[in-house]
């Protein structure tokens, strides 16, 4: 919705005349909304009699036009007040759209208004339409009325939209009068979009005004209104004599009507009798959302002079969404502004209620009962609360009036049963409660307020308080001291862990304490949250924490953070902040610090992190900053992505779920990777080291700088990059940040040594277009480069072992893209070994066989192989030791042969 644009009044008003009996000229203008206004008015007669003149008033806007003329009399010559009025309009090109949220229009027509207010009220009113148009249909009208105190006469008026019209005709307030009005729309589209169907009817009222004799009969068909008001069929006749005595019938039926979320599906309403005595049945049967409705009852009464009906409720079946029944007949008396119950019991359910009493009129309530039992877990469900069920049962009693001030009391205890709260993704918890109580006692308008809760779970809760209130408008009285005591004892936060997660788990004890006095709008809070021997485990991040000791203190309206420590792993995490209550909108500030502190513990992550960071929330802004290392760091990644659609898809007929703004975020964080953090994904094994400013303002995406790069090779730490089937040294691995946080630019190399000719794979480029290129040094062609990285030796020596490329090439396409192990790494990864391999040997008779090697890199220079043959005649183990980059030597054991081999191995062009 566009908002309006701001007003810009503008113009003259001039007074011309003697002091008491002034013309008044006007001309005001609003270019902002192209509006304007004339008038020019002033006195008639003044030194005989006191009447206004309204000469002319004109008001335009766009091309909508209005224009006035009339008089107003005040006092005549005599000084007796008339109030006569005399007022002729005319109207052009109104367009309703231009004032309200209609279809588009062009109304152009003129009225007289004439009559008095005094001695009595008495209006003729006369009116026409000429061209216009509504919504692209023809839109005309005539007609004529005189209004009276008592009466209404010489009606004769119609109005029509198309083929759709309304008319009425007659007099009504006289014995012998009758007024008649017929309603006839075919067509109820052409009311605009959202409107649908047709509405057909007419009545007749005989005899007095406020009292008539009525006919009437109303028939709708596949309404559509543009309210969320639907309805398919519905047929209302009703006949009703002005005296209490005569005959009076009323029939509704409707079939199929959908509004505020419920569905009737048939409704059937039925009065026969007299006014003084009728007899009345009402079924409905229907559903809201998943819960049916299913519902009848009779009655017995009639209605007094004053409209007022009295009689008895003699039967009350709901048999959905909860079965209720009447078990005797209910008095009941309703009007303007009454409704009396008498006594009553309600069988609702497991439930069941004692009405002694009940009394509402003209805004004193007077009722007294006794709620015999409860049955918490029926009526949950009808109040949408679908995660908790179970069998508590409840019981009470009150006793309330509040005329000339509230007085009575309430009461509610547990008699026995329990709740739990089911969810798809833990286990049923029960709540084990033991008692529960609560007694409100009201006397000349103080309310004070005992309450208590005890359960294994949520432990001892006890609140008390007390207020003045207002018994007429029923709300707190205004500048008037409230007392509010809230306090606990959680002695097992262990069992409040479960309600929170499949994967939380709580350990220690708390205590909490909240209090005010005083005025609500000084907010004089207080009291405290403790928590004791705390341990926190969520098996999903890895997070452990315990040892832990919490302290917030509420004063007025800040929340003070006094303590926070944890121990995670050796380490230790503490903070302390406060927040702010007291200004427009709340603002906080916290302090954390990390020392050593193991964030994240699990089979594949582990985190342990120092430093410390300042939080703050300012005028909805929120400002994150701080340093963070990483004293030690083992990430294992596997993507388990399945296919899903972009975010900026939408499907239709499914409604997207909003999306709440959050506070405008500021980020500066320094992440240090410190000398110990490994990293295992995407065929990467590495060590890393480096530094990263990460930054972000208020709506705009996050940056980042600084360098992460693989730490040099020593001792027994290798840096490994997975390729086309093996694994290659990383010897030189840089990540620079300069800009987005997910776009760094790479500079990665990855080699094989120790044979004649080095190869391997060179990165560049950037993470959303990476460059990947095969190198060797020596220089030489991609097919020798890869036959070098696969196989250790020249294209030359493949002989005819195509095979052997093809799995390579096989296993380098199913590991595209994906974040975790390769195709044969994965399988290989479970046993034990790095490589496997095929190959083709000749034997002594001239024939080939298949042979088949599965291997393990024992140490940089020495390799272990297994080899398995087709015809089972060249099986064998084997051992190679790299010496040099020319000299390996390899030792054979095997079921045709056992040799010692030395190699030297060159290459030319």
């Amino acid at each position: 919705m566009v908002a309006p644009a701001p007003a810009s009044l503008g113009g003259t008003i001039q007074l011309h005349g003697p002091w008491l009996a002034p013309d008044v000229l006007a001309k005001l203008e609003d270019q902002q909304r192209k509006v304007a206004f004339d008038l020019n008015m002033g006195w008639l007669n003044p030194k005989h009699e006191r009447r206004i003149a309204l000469r002319s008033a004109k008001l335009s806007r766009a091309n909508s036009r209005v224009s006035l003329q009339g008089e107003f009399g005040l006092l005549d010559s005599k000084g007796v007040a008339r109030n006569d009025f005399k007022l002729n309009g005319e109207f052009a090109g109104i367009n309703p759209a231009e004032f309200v949220n209609s279809p588009k229009g062009v109304i152009t027509g003129q009225f007289k208004l004439a009559g008095a207010l005094l001695p009595v009220m008495r209006a003729d009113v006369d009116y026409s339409l000429q061209d216009s148009r509504f919504n692209g249909e023809v839109l005309s009208g005539k007609g004529q009325l005189r209004l009276e105190e008592t009466r209404v006469s010489n009606a004769d008026l119609w109005l029509a939209l198309g083929t759709n019209r309304v008319d009425v005709d007659g007099a009504l307030g006289r014995a012998n009068d009758t007024l008649k009005l017929k309603l006839n729309l075919p067509q109820l589209q052409l009311f605009g979009p959202g409107f649908a169907g047709k509405a057909s009817g007419d009545a007749q009222l005989k005899g007095e005004l406020l009292n008539p004799q009525i006919a009437a009969q109303l028939s709708l068909h596949s309404l559509q209104t543009p309210f969320g008001v639907s309805v398919n069929q519905a047929q209302i006749d009703a006949h009703l004599q002005s005296d209490l005595k005569g005959p009076f019938q009323l029939h509704a039926e409707v079939i199929d009507a959908k509004a505020a979320g419920v569905l009737l599906q048939k409704l059937s309403f039925k009065v026969d009798g007299s006014r003084a005595k009728h007899h009345a049945t009402l079924q409905v049967q229907g559903k809201k959302e998943e819960q049916l409705i299913d519902l009848s009852t009779t009655l017995d009464g009639g209605v007094n002079e004053q409209w007022a009906w009295r009689g008895m409720m003699q039967s009350l079946q709901v048999r959905q969404p909860l079965e209720v029944n009447l078990a005797d007949p209910l008095p009941l008396e309703a009007g303007a502004g009454l409704l009396r119950l008498g006594d009553a019991r309600l069988l609702m359910g497991d439930t069941r209620l004692h009405l002694q009493h009940f009394s509402w009129n003209d805004g004193a309530l007077d009722t007294a009962g006794d709620l015999e039992q409860l049955s918490v877990g029926q009526w949950l469900p009808l109040l949408g609360q679908k995660d908790l069920i179970g069998n508590l049962m409840l019981g009470g009693r009150w006793n309330l009036q509040s005329k000339g001030g509230l007085n009575g009391a309430l009461e509610i205890h547990r008699q026995s049963g329990d709740l739990k709260y089911v969810n798809a993704s833990i286990v049923p918890q029960k709540f084990h409660l033991q008692d529960f109580k609560l007694q409100i006692n009201a006397k000349k308008s103080v309310i004070k307020l005992e309450s208590s809760l005890s359960s294994d779970r949520f432990g001892q809760v006890q609140a008390s308080g007390k207020a003045l209130v207002d018994a007429v408008n029923w709300r707190l009285v205004e500048h008037s001291p409230v007392d509010i005591l809230v306090k606990g004892d959680l002695p097992k936060l262990a069992m409040l862990g479960p309600l929170l997660g499949p994967d939380l788990s709580l350990g220690g004890k708390g205590s909490f304490e909240v209090r005010h006095s005083g005025l609500l709008v000084d907010q004089q809070w207080a009291g405290f949250v403790n928590g004791d021997n705390l341990s926190i485990r969520d098996s999903a991040t890895g997070l452990a924490l315990q040892d832990g000791k919490v302290r917030v203190a509420l004063d007025k309206r800040q929340i003070v953070l006094q303590q926070f420590q944890f121990k995670g792993g050796q380490g230790n995490l503490e903070a302390k902040g406060s927040f702010d209550l007291s200004g427009p909108s709340p603002s906080a500030t916290a302090q954390v610090t990390a020392n050593k502190l193991t964030l994240i513990s699990k089979a594949d992550m582990l985190v342990v992190m120092s430093g410390q960071g300042d939080i703050s929330l300012r005028d909805k802004a929120l400002s994150v900053s701080g340093r963070l290392r990483a004293d030690e760091g083992d990430i294992r990644f596997q993507s388990n992505d399945v296919p899903r659609l972009s975010d900026d898809v939408v499907i239709k007929g499914r409604a997207k779920a909003p999306v709440e703004a959050g506070p405008k975020l500021t980020l500066q964080m320094d992440l240090d990777l410190g000398n110990s953090f490994r990293f295992r994904a995407y065929g990467l094994d590495a060590r890393l080291t480096g530094l990263l400013r990460l930054r972000t303002q208020a709506n705009q995406a996050p940056t980042a700088t600084g360098v992460v790069q693989v730490a040099e090779n020593s001792g027994n730490v290798h840096s490994t990059y997975s390729a086309y089937g093996q694994k290659l040294d990383i010897e030189r691995g840089i990540l620079a940040f300069q800009g987005p946080i997910d776009n760094p630019s790479l500079d990665i190399l990855a080699m094989r040594r120790g044979q004649e000719v080095a190869a391997g794979v060179q990165v560049s480029g950037s993470a959303l277009r990476p460059r990947v290129q095969l190198y060797s040094e020596p220089g030489m062609p991609d097919n020798e480069k890869l036959s070098w990285l696969l196989f250790g030796h020249g294209s030359d020596s493949m002989e005819k072992s195509d095979s052997a490329l093809m799995l390579q090439v096989a296993n380098a396409l199913l590991t595209s893209g994906d974040g975790g192990p390769s195709f044969t790494e994965g399988i290989l990864g479970q046993v034990g070994l790095d490589a496997v391999g095929f190959s083709s040997q000749k034997e002594k008779d001239g024939t080939s066989t298949q042979v088949v090697s599965v291997g393990k890199q024992l140490g940089k220079n020495v390799r272990v192989s297994l080899e398995k043959s087709v015809n089972g005649l060249r099986d064998a183990v084997k051992f190679t030791w790299q010496l040099s980059k020319g000299w390996s030597l390899v030792s054979r054991v095997g079921t045709d042969e056992t040799t010692g081999d030395a190699y030297y191995t060159f290459t030319f062009d």
